[in-house]
């Protein structure tokens, strides 16, 4: 995928992503981003989670989240998240996301941006970056 390539993924606001009156956590919104981030791994064919021949772990473990809140969604919203890579190095990929309602009130309730780094933690604990392929 190219770097300024918008990947979506929709999800309905479910039960367990509200609070006591039904409106989404702000934790919730991270896990749509985590959920969109592997449906785009998943489609470019790339493991979201892998092991190396020694038993070592692959996987994305992030380096920085910023999230502006923009409006609240709530229990049963069917929402969308875009990401797009801003930029990949060696082994870290930047993403821009934005969250927003779906259909007629396709109204903006998050955006933000992340780094992750391709990373493999052996089985001794100890982590290294890998190049990202692919």
């Amino acid at each position: 995928m190219l770097p300024g390539k918008d990947f979506e993924y929709e999800r309905r606001v479910a039960v367990a992503d509200t609070d006591m009156v039904g409106i989404a956590h702000f934790t919730a919104y991270l896990r749509w981003v985590e959920e969109a981030e592997n449906a785009f791994y998943r489609a470019a064919g790339i493991p979201f989670l892998g092991s190396e021949p020694d038993g070592s772990i692959l996987g994305w473990p992030r380096v920085s989240l910023n999230v502006e809140y923009l409006g609240p969604v709530h229990f049963d919203d069917q929402v969308i998240v875009a990401l797009s890579i801003v930029r990949d190095g060696r082994s870290s990929r930047e993403w821009k996301f934005d969250i927003r309602r779906a259909g007629a009130e396709a109204a903006p309730v998050a955006r933000g941006t992340m780094k992750t780094v391709r990373a493999a933690i052996s089985r001794e604990g100890k982590i290294a970056s890998r190049p990202i392929q692919g």
